[in-house]
């Protein structure tokens, strides 16, 4: 179904949803989901991760309307798919997923079939790298910057940093959770993905 509906739509979809009508809200879902499902897999590369996101970006909005937060129901399809990037880049921002992200960084071939999805994994990369960056200690920096960006073994890290072996996992560790303390906004990420 074609999610491009008339400003004239949008408000009656609105209205009708939020006088409580289901039918309107299964109609809803069916506008919106398929293009947001396509944008977040474009995004996530991963078809499960995309229909968590779809899911809670639908149903943000329908509360939303529920609730009657919607201030323009004229530019719904607008805010819809903002809401969609900005579920999507709650998600990035968590650190157990900036991590995975990272991983994956080493599998992107050199000659990206999309080429979209290659600039948006390049900006993921720049996260990290500016997230670690932020870090106002410089062994958190050092550890993390080696490990995640530069892809050193444990070995080659304690070696550089003169760090006993047996304290790595400990120091890592700490570095790990002040990160995902210190992580930037959303809105910070948005800004520099634009």
């Amino acid at each position: 179904m074609n999610n491009k509906i008339d400003s004239e739509t949008s408000i009656s979809l609105v209205k009708a949803i939020s006088d409580g009508c289901p039918e309107t809200e299964e109609q809803f879902v069916n506008i919106y989901r398929p293009s947001i499902l396509t944008k977040l897999i474009g995004m996530t590369q991963d078809r499960a991760r995309a229909e968590d996101i779809t899911q809670e970006t639908l149903i943000i909005v329908l509360q939303k309307i529920r609730n009657d937060e919607i201030r323009e129901p004229k530019k719904l399809t607008g805010f819809v798919h903002q809401t969609a990037k900005y579920c999507y880049f709650g998600w990035l921002r968590k650190l157990e997923n900036q991590i995975e992200l990272r991983e994956q960084f080493n599998d992107i071939p050199s000659t990206a079939a999309n080429a979209e999805n290659f600039h948006i994994d390049h900006q993921r990369e720049k996260f990290l790298h500016l997230s670690i960056n932020k870090m106002r200690v410089t062994r958190d920096r050092e550890i993390l910057s080696r490990h995640y960006i530069h892809g050193q073994s444990k070995p080659e890290i304690c070696a550089a940093l003169l760090l006993p072996v047996n304290s790595y996992d400990r120091v890592i560790c700490r570095a790990r959770l002040r990160l995902r303390e210190n992580m930037s906004t959303r809105q910070e990420f948005a800004e520099h993905c634009a």
